[in-house]
């Protein structure tokens, strides 16, 4: 295992994001961004820091209390004005306004968009960010029970508030939850369906299947009968439900499955990998030795996948083979070849794809 950044530097580091890392020193407390090289580009100088999104990061500058934006040189482009920021997607960004007034949607120059008062949105309930075009907005109705529907980067009601609960926009379709009856929210009453980004219902999902995710490469994790599956656009189950836990965000790689107690030759159960065709390709115990493995972390990404065994974390490949040993109090995520680690409460590393540094 090799470090690229070695611990005792930063107690902070954030997912490499645009060729960038937001780091929190360990010295002065304050955010500063660095290269993979563990080179500063742009000084620490913020009480808070996002990652970079569309080339701007929300920032907190020293000695100040509110949010702007900087570039990628550092420079302030957006002056600080706002008590919480979203990352910038689609060319917009949501803030909230300071005094009480809300969450808004401003352009690239700061320039206010859409209010939330200007399509008749719940205020104090921010969206996050805007997903192929479309933002997830909320609006309570008479008997304070939320709606859901979705606004363009024009300020657009494009799909109305009619939906008791719905995911985000990805592979052009979004999962959404009707309610037959308005604040009724019993179980008999809703159900689940799959729409196109004019609001058209493609097709609505049987009773005994809920809890679907957000499609990604066509397919969607979801829940029947107390067990996992993956699902097609088309309705088409992919991968049958009997796992106890599958991750959320399917994406088209590789991925693990959990069938806990009795399966095959284990009284526990096992930790399933599988390969894009959901064809096994390895599987571990989840209790052997003494040890239990007891979570994972996101999906595999660069061939890995993070695993932790008792209290520590290592890294597992598609056949189940520990490349780096538990040895971590937490794990991310490799990307562009690299992953945060934890070795203590309060410093943080970084350490290399043993993978691709092999190639």
């Amino acid at each position: 295992m090799e470090y690229a950044i070695p611990p005792g530097q930063f107690s902070r580091i954030q997912p490499m994001s645009e060729g960038l890392l937001s780091v929190k020193t360990k010295r002065d407390g304050l955010y500063g961004f660095i290269n993979a090289a563990g080179e500063w580009k742009i000084p620490a100088q913020y009480n808070l820091s996002s990652p970079f999104s569309e080339g701007f990061a929300s920032v907190v500058p020293a000695g100040a209390d509110l949010y702007g934006y900087i570039n990628k040189t550092g420079k302030l482009v957006i002056e600080p004005g706002y008590k919480d920021t979203r990352p910038f997607s689609c060319g917009r960004a949501i803030v909230w306004i300071p005094g009480d007034k809300g969450w808004a949607c401003i352009n690239t120059n700061g320039k206010i968009i859409f209010t939330a008062e200007s399509i008749k949105a719940e205020p104090t309930s921010m969206p996050y960010m805007f997903k192929e075009g479309l933002l997830e907005v909320f609006q309570a109705d008479k008997d304070n029970n939320f709606r859901h529907g979705f606004a363009d980067t024009a300020g657009r009601l494009v799909i109305p508030y009619q939906y008791s609960n719905t995911f985000y926009f990805s592979d052009s379709v979004a999962v959404v939850t009707v309610t037959k009856k308005t604040g009724n929210q019993n179980e008999g009453d809703e159900y689940h369906a799959i729409i196109d980004k004019k609001g058209n219902t493609l097709f609505t999902i049987t009773n005994n299947i809920n809890e679907v995710t957000i499609f990604k490469k066509g397919i969607a994790r979801f829940l029947a009968d107390g067990h996992y599956g993956l699902v097609n656009k088309k309705g088409t189950i992919r991968l049958a439900p009997r796992f106890d836990r599958l991750p959320p965000d399917y994406d088209g790689g590789p991925l693990w499955g959990i069938i806990r107690g009795k399966a095959g030759d284990s009284k526990d159960g096992f930790l399933y990998l599988l390969d894009s065709n959901f064809t096994e390709t390895g599987k571990l115990l989840l209790y052997a030795a003494g040890k239990r493995i007891t979570g994972t972390e996101g999906n595999f990404s660069e061939g890995l996948l993070a695993v932790r065994q008792d209290d520590l974390w290592g890294y597992v490949d598609t056949k189940g083979k520990w490349i780096i040993p538990p040895q971590f109090t937490e794990a991310g995520q490799f990307n562009e070849g690299l992953a945060i680690v934890s070795n203590s409460e309060d410093s943080v590393s970084i350490i290399k794809n043993p993978l691709s540094s092999s190639k």
